[in-house]
């Protein structure tokens, strides 16, 4: 059974949760003023965008995922793939339209456990 904590401030329920944790990380989290709650945002799994001409979508544009790290991985791997397609291909149109494919594949299967992933964190804590 979980513990449950009897903490209505976000400051004093951080420090509650993080109390046995090393002496420093105690003292920053005590030194820290208000907490400020922000909304986390994320695409549907099944998002996609509709191509245009002379632009496209890479990292959190093309497929803004939960915070779980793999996000910033994609992105610089959508920008990586992208500039080795226009510099490898001689129709730079069919290069990114090519590119946005991969990406938007990749994405969607990639969010398949991320998403569910981070939903699991917050079962049960309501």
């Amino acid at each position: 059974m979980k513990e449950q904590l009897a903490i209505t401030s976000a400051p004093l329920l951080v420090q509650g949760i993080y109390n046995a944790w090393w002496t420093n990380l105690v003292d920053l989290l005590q030194a820290c003023g208000d907490f400020v709650e922000r909304p986390i945002f994320s695409l549907t799994t099944d998002f996609c965008w509709t191509p245009c001409p002379g632009l496209t979508l890479i990292g959190d544009a093309a497929h803004l995922m939960p915070p779980l790290g793999l996000g910033v991985n994609l992105a610089m791997l959508d920008a990586s793939d992208l500039s080795l397609a226009l510099v490898q291909s001689e129709n730079w149109q069919e290069a990114i339209q090519q590119t946005e494919v991969q990406i938007m594949n990749r994405a969607r299967n990639a969010m398949q456990g991320v998403v569910p992933a981070f939903a699991s964190w917050f079962e049960g804590n309501e």
